[in-house]
């Protein structure tokens, strides 16, 4: 059995998802996505389909006026895409 797992990583407004092997040790970059603002957290649901994710524009010494929290398809082949998305 080949035990698959993936991952996500977020830098600046781009999140990329990664399939990882686990019996081969490797790491494969599937897709990327670009995202309202700066991602501060992210979090999977229970059922491991829906990434949900929050973002701002604040970074050091300015102040947020952009908030937001999305919810994206995960894992799907032609990449995590918006399902939902709240402003503040």
């Amino acid at each position: 059995m080949n035990a698959r797992a993936a991952l996500y990583s977020a830098i600046d407004d781009e999140v990329t998802q990664y399939d990882i092997d686990i019996e081969a040790a490797t790491l494969t970059r599937r897709s990327s996505i670009r995202v309202a603002s700066f991602v501060q957290e992210g979090w999977a649901h229970p059922s491991r389909r829906t990434l949900y994710l929050t973002t701002s524009n604040r970074g050091p010494g300015l102040k947020a006026d952009t908030n937001n929290v999305s919810a994206k398809r995960a894992g799907s082949k032609a990449g995590p895409t918006t399902e939902a998305q709240r402003r503040q």
